[in-house]
This record gives structure tokens, C-alpha cells and sequence, in this order.
């Protein structure tokens, strides 16, 4: 498979809703920019996670929700779409294209996928409202 790095998942999350609009071309036709939707779609899971991250981490050290910590997650987040818009390109999915080819189970990876970007969305939801009732 070759050679793993920490954005390996990441890079195969791209891939799947990439192949998604790609497949399904004829729904995105008008606006036609399923690469800005794909790499949009990784960056905001990743995203997500952090801000779960930072706050478990606020709540266990005490940390108010304040200004500050909404710009952090700000700046955070246009860090992370310049990074992912800068590593997931056209040519990066077609080498993940050929990579895949013949990917076994590819319907239920996809929607692993979808549940991880869906589901860190409300894991962070969930974390706001149990650590505001706290």
C-alpha cells in the first residue's frame, strides 16, 4: 500500500468525497467545483475535532468560552482549509484514484467516511451541551 503518513486517513477521506462528486456530476453540474466541496468537507471533520479537542481541554482546566477562543478556532480553521487546499489537489486525487482501483468494500468505506465527517460534527455538539451543563 505504500507508505503511511498522519494524513493518510485524511487523504482517503478526500478521495472518497471526491469519487463521490465525481460520480454524481450531473447534481453539482451548475456549480461544477466538487474539489472545493471535497477538500471544504475533510477541513471542517478536522476542524471539528479540534474544537472537541480544545473543549474537553477547556473544560477540564476551567477555560471560559470567550472572544479569544472563537477567534482561535477562527484562525484555526483558515489554517487548516490553506493547508488541506494546498495538500489535496487535482493531481493528489488521481494518484489516489489509481491507488484505489480496486478497492474492495467501497460502499461501506464511503459511508465510514460520511459518518466520521457527520459524526464530528455532533460529537462537538454533544461535548458543548454536556460541558455547559456541568
Amino acid at each position: 500500500m505504500g507508505k503511511i503518513n498522519g494524513y493518510t486517513f485524511f487523504y482517503y477521506c478526500f478521495y472518497r468525497d471526491e469519487s463521490w462528486y465525481q460520480k454524481h456530476r450531473r447534481l453539482t453540474a451548475p456549480w461544477d467545483q466538487s474539489l472545493v466541496v471535497s477538500v471544504s468537507s475533510v477541513t471542517a471533520a478536522q476542524w471539528f475535532n479540534l474544537m472537541t479537542l480544545a473543549t474537553v481541554v477547556g473544560y477540564y482546566f476551567h477555560f471560559r468560552i470567550n472572544l479569544i477562543y472563537i477567534l482561535c478556532m477562527l484562525v484555526t480553521g483558515f489554517v487548516l482549509l490553506f493547508i488541506n487546499s494546498r495538500l489535496f489537489t487535482e493531481k493528489k486525487f488521481k494518484s489516489l484514484k489509481s491507488r484505489y482501483k480496486n478497492e474492495k468494500h467501497k460502499t461501506l468505506k464511503g459511508y465510514g467516511v460520511l459518518l466520521y465527517e457527520i459524526g464530528s460534527f455532533v460529537l462537538w455538539i454533544i461535548c458543548l451541551f454536556v460541558f455547559r451543563a456541568n
